[in-house]
């Protein structure tokens, strides 16, 4: 009796021991494979060596060698992440791996140098990532904070603290729904300038190439023609200010040929501004250069500063005349970046093809998605402007470039302006060497050396040119007042972009 219970009892205990293994075996393949699917539907941007699960027989480990990361949006920076090994842990009955950086993580540029960067964090990141559904559902990313050094350890980029989330779910008819969001602290090394080069340098080349883009010097190209009636934005490098910041106008085209100077008060004694009888009160829908927060102040090194001393008082100091300022040198400038979008991927009807005879040759065709993009905010911020950005895109594969609309909303548009074609002169200085993007393809040399000399003269065009363009077509949209602008960017599938209903090659054309 005895003897017949215990084999009860093992025979029990050995479909229980050989139930459990199947059932950890099927978790731990269940998850291996949710993560092989998610990298095969991402291949684009998302590759890697070895996958290697282990952590029987209460754990899932998984180990991912090799694993690289493109970067899909080209604005942040056109990198690549590598990861030479990270490690996923989780309990088996738990669908959140809790993920860690066992070996090196470096960036490296895509185009151009292809340099290789290393990231150094102020302390191992929380990862986390969540298996449900069939799907990846959840990727969660925080850190306090991390630098990109190049081989002489300067820094590249930095922020003081990286918030990245990822909700995933699935809707009908197969339809993917996923809201990201991203939050930069005190991000160092980006400027306005590095959106210029990963997202619009290359087309301009080849624009410039094929002649599609006209280029001649700046001395030779019509000013744009500026309304006297219209209130105009003024380029902080140019305007002198009074008491209370109150600025002196600048000359100005017409249109027709003669240069003329708005007429803002003036005082009697030479080169010394009035002040207005009522200070506050400035020209409506005039755009000027507002000081920044009182916190931060935009400081002029080249005029004597108020010092406080140790008995409390005042004291003169001028700073040596070198000293840079956060409009000439942008890196000093740390901005927060905010970001806030659901994309929605909806697989796209595709014509079936017929059925091969052989029936070994059939072959599953990967799905094509419809990519619904909707953002609810992008703001790049920093103590000298604020960017704003809102609307919806929508991505398909029979259209080269998304349409859609957004709005730009920009505060303290005479900083921003300012900046940007400070960016713009030092940017032309750097490509009189003669370089050019790699992979743009200027086979004959003579052709070469035309282009480059072309796109030098571009740039000197877009410096020189650009607070009056940005105020033309600002001054197009109603919304746009006192230093604020705003621009609405609008594309019907197939046809151009417009801004602020002005089409984009006629902007590009005021250069």
């Amino acid at each position: 009796m005895k003897k017949g219970l215990i084999i009860k009892l093992a025979i029990v205990m050995i479909v229980l021991a050989l139930s459990y293994c199947v059932f950890w075996f099927f978790k731990a393949g269940q998850s291996e494979k949710q993560i092989n699917k998610f990298i095969a539907d991402n291949s684009s941007y998302i590759s890697s060596g070895e996958i290697v699960v282990s952590g029987f027989p209460v754990n899932q480990k998984i180990i991912i060698n090799d694993l690289k990361i493109t970067l899909p949006v080209n604005l942040i920076a056109k990198r690549q992440i590598q990861i030479k090994q990270l490690e996923a842990k989780s309990s088996i009955f738990s669908n959140q791996f809790l993920v860690n950086f066992t070996d090196s993580v470096k960036v490296q540029e895509v185009e151009n140098s292809g340099e290789i960067y290393d990231i150094e964090f102020a302390n191992q990141p929380e990862v986390k990532v969540s298996i449900s559904d069939g799907i990846i559902s959840e990727i969660s990313y925080v850190d306090n904070g991390f630098k990109v050094l190049d081989q002489e350890k300067n820094i590249v980029n930095s922020t003081s603290g990286t918030s990245i989330t990822s909700l995933t779910t699935i809707g009908d008819a197969d339809s993917k729904t996923s809201r990201i969001q991203v939050s930069l602290k005190d991000l160092e090394g980006y400027t306005l300038i590095d959106f210029f080069k990963n997202v619009l340098e290359k087309k301009v080349i080849e624009g410039i190439k094929t002649e599609e883009i006209k280029v001649v010097a700046s001395n030779q190209i019509p000013a744009p023609y500026i309304d006297p009636n219209m209130p105009q934005m003024i380029d902080p490098n140019q305007q002198n200010f009074g008491n209370n910041n109150q600025p002196v106008a600048v000359p100005v085209n017409n249109g027709q040929g003669q240069v003329v100077v708005p007429t803002y008060p003036r005082a009697t004694q030479p080169n010394q501004p009035q002040v207005p009888a009522n200070p506050q009160v400035q020209p409506q829908n005039q755009m000027v250069a507002q000081p920044a927060p009182t916190d931060q102040p935009v400081v002029d090194p080249s005029q004597p500063q108020n010092v406080p001393t140790t008995d409390g008082n005042i004291a003169q100091a001028t700073p040596p005349a070198s000293t840079p300022d956060a409009i000439s040198d942008t890196s000093i400038v740390k901005s927060n970046v905010l970001l806030d979008l659901t994309i929605t991927m909806t697989p796209s009807i595709q014509s079936q093809p017929s059925e091969p005879s052989d029936p070994s040759q059939i072959q599953e065709l990967p799905v094509q998605y419809v990519h619904n993009i909707k953002i609810d905010s992008l703001e790049f911020s920093n103590p000298l402007y604020k960017i704003n950005i809102s609307g919806n895109a929508l991505s398909s594969s029979d259209d080269n470039y998304p349409s859609g609309g957004l709005t730009i909303k920009i505060e303290k548009i005479g900083n921003l302006l300012s900046q940007i074609k400070n960016q713009f002169v030092q940017f032309a200085e750097s490509k009189k060497s003669g370089s050019i993007p790699n992979g743009t393809d200027l086979s004959i040399e003579q052709s070469q050396n035309n282009n480059v000399a072309n796109y030098e003269i571009f740039l000197n065009n877009v410096s020189q040119k650009i607070v009056d363009v940005a105020n033309e077509i600002a001054m197009k949209n109603s919304a746009t007042k006192d230093d604020i602008a705003q621009f609405d960017v609008r594309r019907e599938k197939n046809l151009e972009f417009l801004i602020n209903e002005v089409p984009v090659r006629e902007i590009v054309g005021k250069f």
